[in-house]
């Protein structure tokens, strides 16, 4: 009796076993899968913030390092930095990522002036937006400062 146990444990284990872990797994994954598709829209508007927040901090700095007076055009869906110190140039434009969008604009978006003075004019607030949900990212006008909350 004693010689059959032994065999049995050198036998390795069983199909049911094997089934049971896999079927453990599969459970596992399904459930990470699931909160990773529902982690992905959040991501991306909290992209889509920082990218805002960026692009903005950006434009200050070129207005003071340049001694230039800059200004951010916003429109639903993009950013355009126009240098007006040299002649209206074109600094940067950047495109929103699929999905976000600048709430509580005019239909003809809305424009960001910063000095080289480092401060600015303009809206004092921005709303990133993904679906029902927004940041806001308050622009404080005596100091030019971006701050995202």
């Amino acid at each position: 009796m004693h010689d059959s146990r032994r065999e049995r444990r050198e036998r390795g284990t069983s199909l049911v076993e094997v089934m049971i872990t896999l079927a453990i797994v599969v459970v596992l994954g399904s459930a990470f899968g699931a909160s990773v598709r529902n982690m992905a829209p959040v991501y991306r508007w909290q992209q889509g913030t920082r990218e805002v927040v960026q692009t903005l901090r950006e434009a200050r700095q070129y207005a003071i390092a340049k001694n230039a007076t800059v200004d951010v055009q916003l429109t639903a869906d993009q950013l355009t930095v126009v240098d007006r110190s040299h002649g209206d140039a074109e600094v940067l434009v950047a495109a929103l990522p699929q999905g976000i969008t600048l709430r509580g604009l005019p239909v003809d978006g809305d424009t960001v002036t910063f000095s080289p003075r480092s401060t600015c004019t303009g809206p004092s607030s921005i709303q990133v937006a993904h679906g029902a949900e927004d940041h806001n990212i308050t622009l404080i006008k005596a100091t030019g400062r971006v701050l995202a909350r």
